[in-house]
This record gives C-alpha cells, sequence and structure tokens, in this order.
C-alpha cells in the first residue's frame, strides 16, 4: 500500500536518529519522493527530489548526487510521459552531471536516450545506445539490462518500429516480473499496451485493453492514483 508516503522510509542511513538534521531531512525527501513517484504524483515527486539535491550539494558527494539525479531525471520524464510537464533541460543538466562526475553511467546513458527520444532528437538517442554498449565495465545487473530495454522501447516507440516496441517491453516486463518487482511490472504494462495500440495488427486491440485492465487492478491494490488515472484513460479510449 502506498497511501502513507510520510511514514516509508526507502533509504535507511546508519543511527538515522543521531543523524545530523540536514542527513535527516534528506532521507525524509528521498523516500517521499520515491513514493510520491510511485503513486504516480509526479509533481510533487519532483519537488522533493529537487530539494533533497540542494541538501547533498552542499556535501559533494559524488555517489549521492549521482543517484538523485537519476531518480529526478526518471521523475522529469514520467511527468513529460504523462502529462506533457517534465522539464527536459533540468533532466538533461542532472544527467550530464552523472557523465562528468562517471557514475551511474549505464542508467545515465540509457535515460539520455529516452529523454533525446521524447523530443525527438533521434541521432543522438542513438548515440547515447552506442555509448552505453560501449561501457567497458558490465555488471550483470539486471537494473541495467532492464534501463537499455526501456531505452530501447522509447526510441522504437517514438518512430513507430512497433515489433522493436512490443518486443522490448516484454522483454524487460518478464526481467522485473522474475525479480519479484511487482511495481515496475505493472508501469510496463502501460508500455506494452501503447505499443500493441500502435501495431495494431489483429488482436492487438484486445490484447492491450487486458494488459491495460491488469495494470489497472495491480496499481489499484498498490494505492497509485496517478497510475489509476492513466490507465482509466487508455481503458475508456478503448471502449469509444
Amino acid at each position: 500500500n502506498l497511501d502513507e508516503p510520510e511514514t516509508i522510509i526507502v533509504e535507511k542511513i546508519p543511527q538515522v536518529d543521531a543523524a545530523p538534521k540536514s542527513e535527516k531531512e534528506r532521507v525524509t525527501l528521498v523516500s517521499n519522493a520515491r513514493i510520491h513517484y510511485a503513486r504516480g504524483e509526479w509533481q510533487t515527486a519532483l519537488e522533493n527530489q529537487r530539494k533533497s539535491i540542494n541538501i547533498i550539494g552542499q556535501w559533494e558527494n559524488s555517489p549521492l548526487i549521482a543517484n538523485r539525479n537519476i531518480e529526478l531525471a526518471i521523475i522529469s520524464l514520467e511527468l513529460n510521459h504523462f502529462r506533457g510537464q517534465g522539464n527536459y533541460s533540468e533532466a538533461e543538466t542532472a544527467l550530464r552531471c552523472n557523465l562528468d562526475l562517471n557514475y551511474r553511467l549505464h542508467e545515465t546513458y540509457c535515460l539520455l536516450c529516452t529523454l533525446f527520444a521524447q523530443q525527438g532528437r533521434l541521432e543522438q538517442a542513438k548515440d547515447c545506445l552506442i555509448q552505453e554498449e560501449n561501457i567497458q565495465f558490465k555488471g550483470g545487473d539486471y537494473i541495467d539490462k532492464v534501463s537499455r530495454e526501456c531505452a530501447v522501447f522509447e526510441l522504437a516507440y517514438v518512430q513507430g518500429h512497433w515489433e522493436e516496441a512490443v518486443k522490448a517491453s516484454e522483454s524487460y516486463m518478464e526481467l522485473l516480473r522474475d525479480h519479484g518487482y511487482r511495481w515496475g511490472w505493472a508501469r510496463r504494462l502501460i508500455d506494452l499496451g501503447d505499443a500493441l495500440q500502435g501495431r495494431g495488427q489483429p488482436g492487438d486491440r484486445e490484447r492491450a485493453q487486458q494488459v491495460y485492465q491488469q495494470s489497472l487492478e495491480m496499481f489499484t491494490d498498490m494505492g497509485a492514483p496517478g497510475y489509476i488515472e492513466v490507465l482509466n484513460q487508455r481503458l475508456a479510449a478503448l471502449d469509444n
């Protein structure tokens, strides 16, 4: 249940009760940002994430800054995807900061690919995938794999390459499901439904309706009003 973000601490720190006030504030802000994001309350999540970055900036802690930059970009891209209200410039600046810091490079390049694809900067988006592929260290982390498949999906989707978009969405959904990441699975069902609608082959409309309904039931169970609204809109559009 995601109804009480203020009571859920996602990122724990040692001896938080004895930590400086600014550190406790940062942990609370990060936790609230993640919960509001998961609920589909993207603007509130973004505001919390910005405040946490302002605190970290006082410490010059590169790993923490890189982590918050990733999450800020994810929230902003989601806000753009569903509401058209995110700040591309802010997200791009945060991600380019990570390139300078040399942290979280796999996810950073994949998110830059998504950002550029959403803006129609296709050559830059493709170049980011090449850069990600050429990173020497390959940790094999499933998060890196999901990040890449999400970027591949976005690039395929904006170009109308529906088979590739469907394949990519099914691929990262399988990874998320196998690792027990229920929220991520529910979110990526939306991508699959969108790709199926775009492809428009016989049976795709009905399958899209099924996956939207499945996602709606999962998000309803988790208590995510922003995503519930998105899915109700998609299902209503299919009924018309």
